[in-house]
């Protein structure tokens, strides 16, 4: 196996692989290039070039699907992964107030009489202090539009 072979399959990842592409120059790849014609042509005689030809491809396709993958798919799971974030955010009674236009007494009310599932996480001062998740104001919202 060629030196960028291997140097290709000691990598972790697609970032590892791409950081590698990506620095080396115009110069540097072209003489890593060389030293795998070179060895190809010793290895394989005169299949070397359709074996080289197969091999660029290859390189070709691994260099698109990084691009693709830094390009298009990470950016979308981080995305993803921060609305999923805020969707399972607990919320304060005072955020839930906001959000549903009621009074924080309102919604300490409708918490004791299970109009709202609310997590007590302790005291706070002379009263319990509550969490609410995301979901459970939605589903709230619903009921108050019908």
């Amino acid at each position: 196996m060629s030196y960028f072979w291997i140097k290709v399959s000691e990598m972790k990842d697609l970032n590892e692989f791409y950081t590698f592409l990506k620095g080396k120059s115009d110069a540097e790849m072209a003489n890593l290039i060389d030293k795998d014609v070179k060895e190809l042509v010793k290895k394989y005689g005169s299949d070397a070039d359709l074996y080289f030809k197969s091999q660029i491809r290859l390189l070709d396709n691994l260099k698109n699907l990084t691009e693709w993958y830094f390009r298009d798919k990470l950016p979308n799971l981080i995305r993803q992964q921060s609305e999923r974030k805020e969707k399972d955010k607990l919320l304060t009674v005072g955020d839930v107030a906001k959000e549903l236009g009621f009074t924080e007494p309102t919604i300490y009310s409708w918490i004791k009489t299970g109009v709202i599932e609310a997590r007590s996480i302790g005291m706070d001062g002379k009263r319990n202090s509550y969490r609410i998740e995301r979901a459970e104001v939605e589903r709230v919202k619903k009921g108050l539009k019908k």
